[in-house]
């Protein structure tokens, strides 16, 4: 009798494992650069929180495909090709074929850039007193990144290359600078010290800011998803937790920028949809 309730248990308790398993989905986001990874643990995170406020159980995977561009991961979101879900800074072309949920997950910190910069060009920057002095100096930005039709968009001279290319162009003298958001700059400084480059610096004097969003976004045709990122994100709005994650990630971040102490050069971004929510 003992050995029949046992067995009972037994098969009650894999039968509940295998429910579990079967009511968990995955979701796949785009695999990540390595160089990226310490602040890419941002969005994971605000994922995984904003997915534990539903009933549905979600996992989440980087997806087994190489590491690809921004475009290239989008176009895969698009076709439902390995990826489920990926964030990135919004644009009319991307809303046109990708589903955004509209919550800034930087707060718009994405359009105040600061820049890294090689040592021997720090002299150039310092001359910087507006944006005819900005448009003298040479921007480099990724092939397939919205900065940079941003940037070309106000008469800046752009040098384009691949994430990684991009260091390499810039430690060569091919471009004067390198704008990044506060949120990556000082990632991609603390990882180039570490790793003995000492001629890279970070500009202290200019910050370059325009109105944009980074965003979630999903397949426009997978609304229950973009329904519940929706709803878990605004529910941790609510009780706290989105600015509790926020602030453990970029305090530091802000307070190094010094915003209030640079020279502020606004741009127009002329690939804003009308929907981003800037208040």
């Amino acid at each position: 009798m003992l050995r029949l309730i046992i067995l009972s248990l037994f098969s009650l308790s894999h039968l509940f494992a295998i429910s579990v398993a079967a009511s968990q989905q995955t979701l796949l986001y785009p695999r990540q650069n390595k160089q990226v990874e310490q602040y890419t643990s941002y969005p994971i995170e605000l994922l995984e929180l904003a997915m534990s406020y539903g009933e549905k159980n979600y996992s989440l995977e980087a997806n087994k495909g190489p590491v690809v561009s921004q475009e290239k991961a989008l176009a895969n979101l698009v076709r439902g090709s390995g990826v489920d879900v990926m964030w990135t800074m919004t644009s009319l072309d991307r809303e046109a074929v990708a589903l955004p949920i509209r919550i800034p997950i930087y707060k718009g910190l994405m359009g105040f850039r600061v820049s890294l910069i090689h040592s021997a060009f720090t002299k150039d920057l310092e001359s910087i007193r507006d944006m005819q002095d900005l448009r003298k100096q040479k921007a480099g930005q990724g092939i397939d990144w919205p900065d940079a039709k941003i940037l070309e968009a106000n008469n800046i001279t752009v040098l384009k290359g691949s994430y990684g290319s991009l260091f390499k162009m810039l430690a060569a003298g091919r471009f004067t600078y390198f704008p990044r958001s506060i949120t990556e700059v000082w990632f991609e400084y603390d990882g180039a010290v570490s790793s003995g480059n000492t001629a890279l610096t970070v500009d202290p004097k200019v910050l370059i800011k325009y109105p944009t969003a980074s965003y979630f976004f999903v397949n426009r045709n997978n609304t229950d998803l973009a329904r519940a990122i929706e709803f878990g994100l605004e529910s941790s709005i609510k009780d706290g937790k989105f600015d509790e994650l926020f602030y453990r990630h970029h305090r530091e971040m802000i307070r190094r920028s010094n915003i209030s102490d640079r020279l502020v050069i606004e741009l127009h971004n002329p690939l804003l949809p009308e929907k981003t929510p800037l208040n």
